[in-house]
């Protein structure tokens, strides 16, 4: 049996997650997949291919579809609760914000994170954690609510019912597949996939 190819960058990993996230509900294109996360199709095509090498992901007629063995990469998933398109005041005037709501399982400090997913094509992240019902600023546990109450709302209505260990993720960018990427390299270091700095590369679930 071929042994898994390790990602080359965080970015890599980030990308791998990111087209299985998307056929966890079902065998999809190059084109549709190139279509929902804003990568080009040769990225995707590449990236499918040594996915298809590690058995994580196999052609079918109606696109492509996951393997048994990206069950560990699956079970991953499991902590990222939605992932949605969230213009916020706080993430600024930006033609890309998209925010994630997870089960972190690790906790870098918020301007780590930041670097992180700015050094991966992101122009700003926030993280928020749940906190006595209310998402609060991860670097002083100061309710939104206090900074900006209609950014607080609207997390409320797309994020309800924060509990304890809930994290949120957001970003914003200036395109899509560049934006799209930051945002999963920070969920992978936030699930302890990748460093938190970004240089000691990602490990690949067997």
């Amino acid at each position: 049996m071929d042994r898994p190819q390790e990602p080359s960058s965080p970015r890599d990993a980030a990308v791998r997650y990111q087209l299985l996230y998307c056929l966890r509900g079902g065998p999809l294109g190059r084109r549709t997949l190139s279509r929902h996360t804003g990568l080009t199709e040769m990225t995707v095509r590449t990236s499918l291919e040594r996915m298809e090498v590690d058995r994580w992901v196999a052609p079918s007629r109606r696109g492509v579809k996951i393997r048994p063995g990206a069950a560990a990469a699956m079970k991953d998933l499991e902590s990222i609760r939605e992932i949605v398109e969230l213009p916020l005041a706080m993430t600024g005037d930006l033609p890309v914000q998209i925010a994630a709501r997870l089960a972190s399982r690790t906790s870098p400090p918020a301007w780590r994170l930041r670097d992180l997913a700015v050094a991966h094509g992101a122009s700003i992240l926030l993280l928020l954690h749940a906190d006595g019902g209310e998402w609060c600023f991860s670097h002083d546990r100061e309710p939104v609510a206090l900074r900006n109450p209609d950014d607080a709302d609207r997390l409320r209505t797309v994020f309800a019912d924060p509990a304890g260990g809930d994290v949120v993720t957001c970003v914003g960018g200036s395109r899509r597949g560049e934006t799209g990427c930051a945002l999963w390299v920070a969920l992978l270091a936030l699930l302890g996939i990748v460093a938190w700095d970004g240089v000691d590369g990602a490990k690949t679930p067997g």
